[in-house]
């Protein structure tokens, strides 16, 4: 399992900051679940399809997908418009020393 420091956090802080945080870049992070989640979605369509029950079970399944994902876009969406907010009020010179220890210290 990984192990989430406070270096951690701030290497992604000082990531994002970089990256002007743009949806492009919050989806890139999340390609691998992403693809995941596209790949189970498809399946399981398939077997429902093959399963000849009817349109109605696929259908909601792929609803609920494109539903998580217009739930995430929005997430992007909202953050991406607080982003100037956030980049005010956080102290970056403790954000870039918390990213410089070498130890995993709290």
């Amino acid at each position: 399992m990984k192990k989430y420091t406070d270096k951690f956090f701030a290497n992604n802080l000082l990531e994002k900051r970089k990256a002007n945080s743009t949806i492009l870049y919050c989806y890139k992070r999340t390609l691998k679940v992403n693809i995941i989640s596209i790949f189970v979605c498809l399946i399981g369509t398939a077997l429902l399809f093959m399963l000849d029950i009817g349109i109605g079970f696929p259908a909601i399944y792929l609803g609920l997908f494109i539903g998580a994902f217009a739930r995430d876009l929005g997430w992007f969406i909202s953050i991406k418009k607080s982003w100037p907010f956030t980049e005010k009020v956080i102290d970056w010179q403790k954000v870039e020393e918390l990213a410089d220890i070498n130890t995993d210290t709290k």
